[in-house]
């Protein structure tokens, strides 16, 4: 209501304006300047201070001619700020990690074992497995029996195969599998007719090991020797990598690929922008800093790619070297294009360079199927069998997963 006046004079009149929207600087600005980390010579938009240091590092007095300390004080008043880092594209350098492709260990599971004659156990006669999986760091997954291992009773009077049976009791479908059984696709012959063992950790210090027994409860010295080693040798496809005799205990460890020298196969992760700000390492406060790459097993045939910033993760990507699965070069981006992850891209490489790859059908595929040629592998793991002498310099287990 208007004041009344009624005769000259200085009044005093209050305006309440709270409900009117404060008059916000519209103008965007541009920066040019060096970064130590982001896309390069190109403009960014920029919206707040928090994205402009996740997209483009800290500003550091080491970045001559750097841009960052101007463009946060600008997003102190405004919401818009497009940054252009300054970069040679000629000599700039990518971060890059190297990692390995990793060997699962495996046990064959005969049904013509020495003490069964042609009966096929876990449908015929009930057995008992004792079976322990240890992942990459050599730690065991199972606390059953004083970590001795698991035990899983197998009687399965309506399975068609024995592979069949032992499926569905100790699995290997599912993501929370550490251990499953597969075979070649066939419940007729091979591995279909049988079965395959597999721990779902690979790398030279994953282990496997498997007992087996008559009867639905174990018992050591009722053992039964229809365990078999396997050496899924890369060039190589002859009887599943299947070799020695039988026997009724078996540990056998996994292998890795050589990552360097002639016949080298790897996964290299690189920084999908060149910089150092992208590179890991620890400040003098003890922060994290930088971005690390670490992959965490599922079990089965999956794996998850955990992209971290300064030590937490910011992304992560579920993958597999398997076509049913999410193959991995489908999941992270190879290239700048059709871009998935905000950090890095991915190349499965040979010898240093980037190959043509193809998913493997089934987890039991050779890695030579993945890429074709003779890969080395490293072997560390542990290879034990009870009654057996047999060579164990060429003993590894499945492909994937990494």
């Amino acid at each position: 209501m208007a004041p009344n006046y009624v005769s000259p004079g200085v009044y005093t009149v209050q305006k309440d304006i709270s409900e009117f929207t404060p008059s916000v600087n519209t103008s965007i600005v541009g920066i040019v300047g060096f970064a130590s980390k982001g896309p390069t010579n190109k403009a960014t938009l920029i919206t707040d201070q928090e994205s402009l240091i996740r997209t483009f590092g800290e500003p550091s007095e080491s970045i001559n001619g750097q841009g960052l300390e101007g463009a946060l004080e600008i997003l102190e008043q405004t919401n818009s700020v497009y940054f252009i880092r300054c970069a040679d594209d000629e000599v700039a350098v990518d971060a890059s990690a190297t990692m390995s492709l990793g060997h699962c260990p495996a046990i064959a599971v005969s049904g013509q074992g020495d003490n069964l004659g042609t009966s096929r156990f876990g449908i015929e006669r009930p057995v008992t497995l004792r079976i322990q999986v240890k992942d990459s760091q050599g730690i065991v997954k199972f606390s059953d029996n004083a970590e001795e291992g698991r035990d899983y009773v197998v009687s399965v009077p309506n399975a068609r195969s024995q592979s069949q049976a032992l499926r569905s009791v100790i699995g290997g479908a599912l993501d929370a599998d550490l251990v499953g059984v597969f075979d070649d696709g066939s419940f007729d012959s091979g591995l279909g007719l049988s079965g395959a063992i597999v721990g779902s950790f690979a790398g030279s210090g994953a282990e496997l090991t498997a007992k087996i027994c008559e009867g639905t409860t174990f018992d050591a010295n009722n053992g039964i020797e229809v365990l078999q080693k396997i050496s899924p040798v890369v060039d190589s496809d002859a009887n599943y990598g299947i070799i020695g005799s039988m026997a009724s205990s078996i540990t056998v460890g996994g292998a890795q690929i050589a990552t360097t020298g002639t016949n080298n196969l790897s996964y290299l992760v690189q920084s999908l922008h060149p910089g150092a700000g992208y590179n890991g390492g620890i400040k003098s406060n003890g922060d994290t800093s930088g971005n690390s790459i670490t992959l965490d097993s599922l079990g089965s045939q999956n794996f998850v790619v955990a992209v971290n910033e300064q030590g937490v993760a910011l992304e992560t990507f579920k993958a597999s070297l398997v076509a049913s699965g999410a193959f991995l070069e489908d999941v992270i981006n190879t290239g700048e294009t059709n871009i998935t992850s905000r950090v890095i891209k991915g190349n499965i490489t040979r010898d240093g360079a980037d190959v043509s790859v193809t998913a493997l059908t089934k987890f039991s595929d050779s890695v030579k199927q993945l890429v074709t040629g003779t890969f080395r592998t490293a072997f560390e793991g542990v290879v034990t069998a009870a009654a057996l002498g047999v060579d164990s310099s060429n003993l590894w287990g499945l492909p994937p997963p990494i």
